[in-house]
């Protein structure tokens, strides 16, 4: 998998530029992902409280826009910035992500009797292979 922009992927191939072809180069000569595929997960956002809660302490400050041109038209990622810059407390912080990010029992229970969320668990999977792993290697040294 090869980036393609900030928040795209493609498939890496063969193909003369690089990409499956699920995706097409527009006139500036950027690559697109064809609609057509259907969706993919790119990142996850937010994978739990302290994750949340690091990134942006690590992002910062930042301003409103992205790259000083477009105004930030994601009010989460701006009021995240807002709550771990002002908290001095998980309290609040805690309240914040429970309310944007995590789902209500009875709103997942009518999400998964839908067929429209399903359980992944092979990236934690993996997360906690790596993190066993790098345990291993500390204690070794």
């Amino acid at each position: 998998v090869r980036p393609m922009g900030v928040h795209e992927w493609g498939l890496k191939t063969d193909h003369p530029r690089g990409f499956s072809a699920n995706v097409t180069f527009e006139e500036d000569g950027k690559p697109r992902r064809n609609k057509k595929e259907g969706a993919v997960v790119l990142h996850y956002i937010n994978c739990g409280f302290l994750h949340w809660k690091r990134k942006y302490q690590i992002l910062g400050d930042f301003a409103d826009t992205f790259f000083n041109q477009s105004k930030i038209d994601v009010p989460f990622h701006i009021k995240s910035r807002d709550v771990i810059r002002e908290s001095r407390s998980d309290i609040v912080s805690r309240r914040i992500f429970r309310r944007y990010v995590c789902f209500k029992s009875r709103e997942l229970h009518v999400l998964w009797q839908a067929g429209l969320v399903l359980q992944v668990t092979h990236v934690k999977d993996q997360l906690v292979h790596a993190d066993v792993m790098q345990r291993l290697k500390e204690v070794e040294v």
